[in-house]
């Protein structure tokens, strides 16, 4: 089964901060965050700011619509949950 949410900026950070392995950094992929400049490992600061809708480092709104932080949707979570008959081998 497949649960997919729309989660709040907020909650993302929140989410993030509690995690003790995301001390380290936070690593960006793909398309948009090599148009960002940003592909690779990123501070914690970085990764608040675009939760919030701005450049890696404050300066700017990377959207041109305002909306208010606790309607931003920052992130799409994704729950995926097998039956219990169901095992995975991991090498």
């Amino acid at each position: 089964m497949l649960r997919v949410q729309n989660t709040s900026s907020q909650k993302a950070i929140r989410y993030f901060r509690q995690k003790p392995e995301q001390k380290k950094g936070y690593r960006c992929l793909g398309a948009g965050a090599r148009e960002l400049g940003i592909e690779g490992e990123i501070e914690a600061k970085e990764f608040e700011n675009l939760m919030q809708g701005l450049s890696p480092d404050g300066s700017k709104h990377l959207s041109s619509r305002a909306v208010a932080p606790e309607k931003r949707r920052a992130v799409l979570e994704c729950l995926f949950c097998a039956p219990k008959s169901v095992s995975i081998e991991w090498h």
